[in-house]
């Protein structure tokens, strides 16, 4: 089966870049992010709430998007790299939780 194809909108976007520390995801995939609640915060504190609001929304239909796929389906995301949809839900919910935390 072929890789669901993903581009993030703008804010999503920015926000892996921003978490995007040791080298490309590329060639480290998960491990070039750093998704701490630490590394999140900040991304939050220079945004309006409106941006992390966006961010949130994308996550929430991201999430119905792959709800329907089989959690070892291949993904990929425009830039980064092919995680499986399992994978990405996870850290979706992670990143989710932590900018909702953070931007109340």
């Amino acid at each position: 089966m072929p890789a669901i194809q993903i581009k993030f909108e703008p804010n999503l976007f920015d926000l892996f870049q921003h978490c995007e520390l040791k080298c490309s995801a590329a060639c480290y995939g998960w491990d070039a992010f750093d998704f701490s609640e630490h590394w999140l915060g900040r991304w939050c504190e220079f945004r309006d709430p409106d941006v992390t609001a966006d961010v949130r929304s994308e996550i929430a239909t991201l999430r119905t998007e792959l709800s329907c796929r089989a959690p070892d389906d291949t993904v990929a995301l425009e830039r980064f790299f092919k995680p499986s949809a399992q994978s990405l839900l996870a850290h979706l919910d992670l990143i989710d939780d932590i900018v909702a935390l953070r931007s109340n």
